[in-house]
């Protein structure tokens, strides 16, 4: 499947993706002697700093989306995992060592239950959202424009140039070239292309006896 804007495929996504920004603060504690109001001035102090940033770059804060999460090992480990606050009451803070403890079994393939649980770092991510105007096939007529001479293994074949948007539902039967402004997708012998409604080109091979 060839997607739209191939050579650029990155480029485009890197511009419709959403904007994230990921803030940290180190808040070592036990986590049976960490209480909701002093969490909650952590997340609150790397809030302002999220929407000091946002506004530098020239976002809205109003669609900032926010979450938060916490770093929690056992104590005396070297490595700790991340734990989502889905909430962000006190409900949600009684979840987390259960949820480390799955976690850990899941990675580690064990749990020492009962241990003393640690927070190491306080996170969170703000992301504001950005529109994705979709990406659609080119709706002009085209008629091919040449037709060039491609060497497949030992053998050479005339191979019409066409656009894209020539292609149908119906599958051309290769060798055809199809030239865009930033790709040349190469349908060999024994294969052939069509188009969907989304403008992809699937490129399908046929079967070939030995």
């Amino acid at each position: 499947v060839v997607p739209l804007v191939p050579g650029l495929f990155s480029a485009a996504g890197l511009l419709m993706t959403d904007i994230e920004h990921d803030f940290t603060q180190t808040h070592l504690a036990l986590w049976s002697d960490v209480d909701g109001a002093t969490l909650q001035a952590v997340f609150r102090g790397l809030e302002v700093q999220a929407e000091t940033t946002l506004r530098h770059e020239r976002l809205s804060v109003a669609e900032i989306r926010w979450r938060r999460s916490v770093d929690v090992r056992y104590r005396g480990q070297s490595h700790a995992l991340t734990v989502a606050l889905e909430g962000g009451g006190q409900d949600s803070l009684s979840d987390v060592v259960p949820a480390f403890e799955r976690e850990h079994e899941l990675t580690y393939g064990h749990r020492p239950r009962g241990a003393p649980v640690e927070l190491v770092n306080v996170r969170l991510r703000a992301t504001v959202p950005r529109p994705r105007p979709a990406l659609r096939a080119c709706a002009r007529a085209h008629t091919p424009s040449e037709a060039r001479t491609v060497w497949f293994a030992d053998r050479a074949d005339r191979a019409p140039v066409l656009a894209r948007e020539m292609l149908g539902s119906d599958a051309t039967p290769g060798p055809i070239l199809i030239e865009e402004y930033d790709s040349v997708i190469v349908v060999p012998p024994q294969a052939r292309a069509s188009l969907d409604h989304q403008g992809n080109v699937h490129v399908t091979l046929d079967h070939v006896d030995d």
